[in-house]
């Protein structure tokens, strides 16, 4: 048995068995998978199709695509690992695990329901009429597009329609989605977000230009760098550079020696914070 798991900045929401032989992925009734506080999602966005012991998924034309590991696709044969980006929500292809609960109990969506949820609000009135099957929902999308995006970027949301991401944004959200995989940290309160990846070395944090995170504001001699970030022992941990001159500050206390950070910990710097995370949940 395989699964879906549901993320959102790395953490599990949800986890969705995949134990019926065609799995709709969208908003609202005629989905199985409802995501139906995304916007960027189409009523009937994309279908996982059962494939002998694994599976396909199949985008359905919707306004924003579907992207798997980073690539636009329309047809793609799954394998565990794959990552499925719809927006700001990704679907992990997983081994089936026993906390999954089934989508049997979720009723499969009907002709009419497919045309009253979906088509109409997506395609517009011109194209009310029975919904055989999901092909011509598909087809009827790309025969009537949905409106092109802003020319500036950003989303384009109309009452409860699909938003319409533009190429900068669908790019800048899946760049995310890429770093938030593994360690990471994020300035809070940056808009758009500024996520750094941890690797495998020291990362420097710090008032000059060669530090990977570059804190605002200049600093005498002793106070340039402030802290670094390294790998030890399996984890992340912080080690101040400067504690008088550029104090760091972890939990409300600041930070004398190495000290190991925990998923969700904030390291406070007079101008900034950046908050940690462990990457994506299993």
């Amino acid at each position: 048995m395989r699964q879906l798991t549901l993320l959102r900045d790395g953490v599990k929401v949800d986890e969705f068995r995949l134990d019926l032989p065609d799995v709709i992925i969208g908003r609202g009734r005629s989905a199985h998978i409802r995501l139906d506080d995304n916007s960027m999602v189409s009523r009937q966005h994309a279908v996982v199709r059962e494939r002998g012991d694994g599976h396909v998924l199949e985008d359905l034309g919707g306004a924003n695509g579907t992207f798997v590991n980073g690539y636009k696709i329309d047809v793609h044969p799954l394998r565990p690992g794959d990552h499925v980006v719809l927006g700001p929500d990704t679907l992990r292809y997983d081994f089936g695990m026993a906390t999954s609960r089934s989508l049997r109990p979720v009723a499969a969506p009907s002709a009419a329901q497919l045309s009253d949820d979906s088509v109409i609000e997506e395609l517009g009135d011109d194209h009310f009429g029975a919904v055989e099957d999901l092909a011509e929902v598909r087809e009827a999308r790309r025969q009537d597009p949905p409106p092109r995006p802003p020319p500036m970027g950003g989303l384009h949301v109309g009452g409860e329609r699909t938003a319409v991401a533009s190429k900068d944004e669908i790019e800048r959200l899946l760049r995310e989605m890429a770093q938030k995989q593994g360690p990471h940290v994020v300035l809070e309160g940056s808009d758009p977000e500024v996520v750094v990846t941890l690797g495998d070395g020291p990362v420097s944090i710090g008032h000059v230009d060669g530090c990977a995170i570059r804190l605002p504001g200049r600093r005498w001699f002793f106070g340039k760098l402030a802290a670094q970030l390294v790998r030890q022992a399996g984890g992340w941990c912080v080690v101040p550079e400067a504690p008088f001159w550029n104090p760091v500050a972890l939990g409300g206390e600041t930070v004398t020696r190495l000290r190991r950070l925990e998923d969700g910990d904030v390291i406070v710097f007079r101008s900034a914070s950046y908050r940690y995370s462990r990457g994506e949940q299993r």
